[in-house]
């Protein structure tokens, strides 16, 4: 199946959905600052959440 008939289920197969409150301001400014270097929220959180666990377990094995 290509990726463009995949559905809404394959396509979040591996994936759960996590929720957080954060000033509204906040979060439009992040939305905009994505677009602005065209990249989803969605692909920026992940990246983000990545690097942080990265980092916490650098400095957790120093």
């Amino acid at each position: 199946m290509s990726s463009t008939n995949k559905t809404s289920r394959d396509r979040h197969r591996d994936l759960v959905q996590m929720k957080a409150w954060v000033p509204a301001d906040l979060k439009a400014e992040f939305v905009t600052r994505c677009n602005l270097q065209d990249a989803s929220a969605s692909d920026v959180m992940r990246g983000l959440m990545v690097a942080f666990i990265a980092q916490k377990t650098v400095k957790a094995h120093a």
